[in-house]
């Protein structure tokens, strides 16, 4: 399935903003579902869903005429809960693990940065 994930300078309460690579403070995915574009953000502490657009809507162009940085990319095929968490034991309840929780990733990221590194190198 098509995806974007999204990256911002979105302000944040997390006590560790201020470490984090401007730009890159806090990321969501967009998932394209063959209908809609459906957004996923857990920026509240709970992850949200929220439809966008109809799939023939160029989001990511939105969202990078907003300054946004934009890494289009797609779902990985994981056949069953228990083959994701065997993939990938350890699973961070941040914004970048719900993002690659959604994409079905495996790698160990932190921060949206590394998981912006982590997809530019799948992605090449």
């Amino acid at each position: 399935m098509r995806a974007i994930v999204i990256f911002t300078e979105e302000p944040s309460e997390h006590p560790f903003a201020w470490m984090l690579k401007k730009g890159f403070k806090h990321c969501f995915v967009a998932v394209d579902n063959g209908e809609h574009w459906i957004e996923i953000d857990a920026s509240t502490g709970i992850p949200t869903f929220r439809a966008m657009a109809e799939s023939n809507y160029e989001l990511a162009e939105y969202y990078r005429e907003h300054k946004m940085t934009v890494v289009e990319t797609e779902q990985e095929e994981v056949q069953t809960l228990f083959e994701y968490m065997f993939k990938r034991p350890y699973i961070f309840t941040n914004c970048v693990g719900v993002v690659q929780f959604v994409l079905g990733m495996g790698g160990f990221s932190i921060t949206p940065y590394a998981l912006y590194k982590n997809l530019m190198r799948k992605n090449k």
